[in-house]
């Protein structure tokens, strides 16, 4: 989970930098991507990975409409085991910052919220 979170930090640190970096896409703009992007312009070189392997969970950003470029949202499951039975804890990213989430389950469009 120590990992998780720091990656899940990398990230956002990474998407902070890129966000003012015209060499990373559109100026004052985030990174748009359907899945997990590869990597995070020059500022994460390789996107990690969760410890068992799996590509950590990804909001496309890309929709049409107003201001998709002004957001992003990147999270991981955690192991640690949540006190509510059927809910999972989430480290999340997002332009907010990074934080820890107990919910029921990540909902496809939003999961930062």
């Amino acid at each position: 989970d120590a990992k998780r979170q720091a990656d899940m930090r990398s990230i956002n640190t990474a998407m902070v930098l890129c966000y003012d970096d015209p060499n990373c896409g559109a100026a004052q703009a985030y990174i748009q991507s359907v899945a997990a992007p590869a990597a995070i312009g020059t500022h994460l070189a390789t996107m990690p990975k969760d410890p068992q392997g799996a590509v950590y969970g990804w909001v496309n950003n890309t929709a049409t409409g107003t201001n998709t470029n002004q957001s992003y949202c990147a999270y991981a499951t955690l192991e640690r085991a949540s006190g509510i039975p059927l809910q999972k804890i989430y480290f999340v990213a997002d332009p907010k910052g990074v934080r820890e989430l107990d919910q029921v389950a990540v909902p496809a469009a939003t999961p930062c919220n």
